[in-house]
């Protein structure tokens, strides 16, 4: 059976006062761990941001995410060569949501948020949208890590359980085996779906949405058409092969991405219970 990590800090929950934790658990631990983390970077002389590594793997990973989708589109490799540039180039999408844009979004990538913000924007180049990014993982994730209701990174669909508040369903026991398949889904469900249910929905994690800026549902609209316009459109206008070649290629580099994305995730999140 699956369940996920309690939080070290155990929630203290009360009628309408939502989700409080306790001070004297969380107080000898994140003192502990910030002295530690000031001492690394204070012995090693680094910067907190990134660094000349970190600015040379941004722009391989670029480099290979922008040329892999050249190549593929070019119509001078045999549909076999084709395959195998789509799958390197879902890994290198998954790549840029988890060695830059992550970072950028965090405010860890540069001290000047502008940057920040500009190499945030990549995201949405993956066909993610990181305005939703920003509450569900900066926010609701890291505030409430591994608490069922709060954490959507452990509340997944019925048949997924992650967690043991879900209710245990017989096709549980065998979640080990067809999971690789959901998580086959990650992206092209968030490309197409989860972003605009986010976005819509009345709460976010149980928590009440206040408003929905227009400027940023515009924003998500404006790039989610680029990126149906260069992934999806473009290559089924480009490449001279069958239609359903065209989309068992995007099928297949969506869950080469997604299962990357998704086997990172969960590794993170999830441990096992006798």
């Amino acid at each position: 059976m699956v369940a996920h990590k309690e939080s070290i800090a155990q929630p203290l929950t009360g009628p309408g006062t939502g989700i409080k934790f306790s001070k004297s658990d969380r107080a000898d631990f994140y003192s502990t761990i910030k002295k530690r983390v000031d001492a690394y970077f204070e012995e090693t002389n680094q910067s907190r941001k990134a660094n000349g590594v970190m600015i040379r793997k941004t722009t391989f990973i670029l480099f290979f995410f922008v040329a892999t989708y050249l190549l593929v589109i070019s119509n001078i490799f045999s549909p076999a060569v084709m395959l195998m540039l789509a799958i390197a180039h879902g890994f290198f999408a998954a790549l840029i949501g988890l060695n830059i844009t992550h970072d950028a979004m965090h405010g860890a990538y540069s001290h000047k948020p502008k940057v920040n913000y500009r190499i945030g924007l990549f995201f949405n180049m993956i066909g993610a949208n990181d305005y939703m990014w920003k509450i569900s993982h900066n926010v609701l994730h890291h505030s409430f890590t591994n608490i069922a209701d709060h954490d959507a990174d452990i509340d997944q669909i019925p048949v997924l359980r992650m967690n043991t508040k879900q209710d245990l369903w017989w096709i549980h026991r065998f979640q080990h085996i067809y999971v690789f398949f959901f998580y086959c889904l990650t992206t092209i469900a968030w490309v197409f779906f989860r972003d605009f249910a986010e976005f819509f929905h009345p709460k976010v994690n149980g928590y009440k949405r206040t408003k929905t800026p227009v400027r940023e549902f515009s924003r998500m609209v404006f790039f989610k058409v680029i990126y149906y316009s260069v992934f999806v459109a473009l290559p089924f206008i480009l490449i001279d092969l069958p239609w359903q070649q065209i989309l068992l290629g995007f099928l297949i580099m969506h869950f080469v991405e997604g299962m990357t994305l998704a086997l990172v995730f969960q590794l993170a999140h999830i441990r096992s219970y006798k």
